[in-house]
């Protein structure tokens, strides 16, 4: 029950983006204010899918909510930041465990992963973009070395850099 609301909650948040209801900011916002309200915390043992993107979600939302606080806070309060900012990493970190967890779910249903174009300097020749064909909307991000190699011995990494399917959301700032 728990997870179809979730599900929902995604696909309207998704919508709005795509048709420019909200930016990536209210995004991130409306997804954290989910979790934040929800009483349902991330999947402790995933066996399916949907709780390993429920999870990546939960861990991907945290961790882009950490580090919008930790800009935030930049030059207002240093150091709060650079807590925020552990947290993020942290986040991150599970988020990326996650999704070897997804694709070994996953199995060998269609999937394709490609590094993607950005502006970001810091991000460019290192995030790259994973699509499970299959299912509607799951497109995840990673620069997790583990999961690019994970991804070439499955032979499912395109090395040619591609434009992102949501190229205006990954390259737009929060």
């Amino acid at each position: 029950m728990k997870l179809q609301e979730f599900e929902k909650h995604r696909d309207n948040l998704i919508n709005q983006l795509e048709n420019g209801i909200i930016d990536k900011t209210e995004f991130i916002n409306g997804n954290y204010q989910f979790f934040n309200k929800s009483e349902m915390e991330p999947f402790a043992e995933i066996t399916t899918v949907d709780e390993a993107l429920y999870n990546y979600q939960y861990y991907n939302t945290l961790a882009k909510y950490g580090k919008m606080l930790a800009m935030e806070l930049k030059y207002k309060d240093p150091f709060v930041a650079v807590e925020h900012r552990k947290k993020a990493d942290k986040y991150y970190y599970l988020k990326e465990r996650v999704t070897e967890k997804l694709i070994a779910l996953y199995g060998d249903k269609p999937l394709k992963a490609y590094y993607i174009k950005v502006t970001s300097k810091s991000l460019k020749g290192k995030l790259f973009e994973i699509v499970f064909e299959d299912l509607d909307k799951v497109i995840l991000h990673s620069k997790d070395v583990r999961i690019h190699n994970i991804l070439v011995k499955m032979k499912k990494f395109d090395k040619k850099m591609q434009k992102s399917i949501i190229d205006d959301y990954i390259n737009s700032l929060y």
